[in-house]
């Protein structure tokens, strides 16, 4: 019985990430840790475990007395926090991981440096600047036309992200946030907003998935309406956001490993551009659309950490385009298909009322 510990367990990611291993026809036996002493409780773990932050010193010590006491083979992280923390360690991890190399996976918890990348190899990204004074954030109001997309440069869930048309709004943003030098102003990219997840191993693409992000939740609490966790999603298959998507992981490492996820969005010639990867890991509303869908893209990775042979019959079947995901607080994620959700709008408006 494979024996995994999953990082994050309590959060949402970790929990979809979870269902989906459980999910499988395998049993494994898994053990969950979370910082938060409030959300290990959420965790559907085999075991929870409450641990010390990833900032902690001691967190490399402490996951390890995990692994020898549960005798874990595999360490897998959701938190970006976590997997740049056991990246920089993974030598000192008494299991196995399975993650992209140390300086791909620093680049890409890099917004900026990734954005240079991608320009400059020609890959569809927003025009981007490093605001490090109010000179600097004067100068991009100059470069790049109004409204400017503004954000922190590094972490998750749309953190700092405000659009914003003057200056000066701009400005107390970032000194609200005291952010100077480590946020960013993007050329606004106004068209649809799409996730791809893909696994790689020893460079080769094995599969892939995308979506289209339709709402997100609690969209009315953030200034911006992007609060990182996708209410609605749909499935779809698009080649170009495929190449895209491939290309920008390939301008970063030749021969990416393990999981990647990218965040992508239309430009106003409604070319995907790149907004982000992120690296070993799978987006967070990804993880329960392969769950209701049974699309275990999770398992099949652990698979591959394994290093076990996979054959065509491993591969899970993508999600039919126009399946529709729907997620809220205190509600199971449901699927619809995208051509029942017309028809019941259409006859709502024709009946005035529709029995679902």
């Amino acid at each position: 019985m494979k024996r995994i510990l999953v990082t994050g367990a309590g959060g949402s990611a970790g929990i979809g990430f979870t269902r989906c291993l459980k999910a499988a026809q395998e049993k494994m036996f898994l053990v969950g840790t979370d910082s938060s002493n409030l959300l290990i409780h959420f965790s559907e773990t085999n075991r929870k475990i409450l641990i010390l932050p990833a900032s902690s010193p001691e967190y490399i010590e402490v996951l390890n007395g995990i692994i020898e006491e549960f005798k874990v083979e595999f360490v897998h992280a959701q938190p970006d926090i976590e997997i740049a923390a056991i990246s920089r360690n993974r030598e000192k991890i008494q299991a196995n991981v399975f993650l992209p190399d140390k300086e791909t996976i620093e680049i890409c918890h890099d917004k900026f440096k990734s954005n240079e990348i991608w320009r400059g190899k020609g890959i569809p990204a927003a025009k981007t600047i490093l605001i490090t004074d109010e000179k600097v954030l004067k100068m991009a109001f100059d470069k790049v036309d109004s409204p400017l997309w503004v954000r922190a440069n590094r972490g998750a869930g749309g953190k700092g992200s405000l659009l914003v048309e003057k200056c000066e709004h701009a400005k107390a943003w970032i000194d609200y946030w005291t952010g100077w030098g480590n946020f960013l102003a993007s050329e606004y990219l106004p068209g649809a907003n799409f996730g791809w997840d893909g696994l790689f191993k020893d460079g080769e693409l094995v599969c892939s998935q995308t979506k289209q992000r339709l709402e997100y939740v609690l969209q009315g609490a953030s200034p911006s309406g992007v609060t990182g966790t996708t209410g609605v999603a749909k499935s779809i298959k698009r080649e170009d956001i495929d190449e895209i998507a491939k290309k920008a992981i390939y301008a970063i490492d030749q021969t990416p490993n393990g999981a990647f996820s990218v965040d992508l969005k239309e430009n106003v010639n409604k070319i995907p551009c790149v907004t982000e990867i992120n690296p070993g890991r799978f987006l967070s509303s990804s993880l329960h659309f392969f769950h209701q869908a049974k699309c275990l893209l999770p398992y099949l990775y652990v698979k591959l950490a394994y290093g076990e042979k996979i054959s065509s019959a491993d591969i899970p079947r993508q999600i039919s385009p126009g399946t529709i995901l729907i997620r809220g607080l205190d509600k199971s994620p449901i699927l619809l298909d995208e051509e029942k959700l017309g028809r019941l709008s259409h006859e709502k408006e024709r009946a005035r009322f529709v029995i679902t």
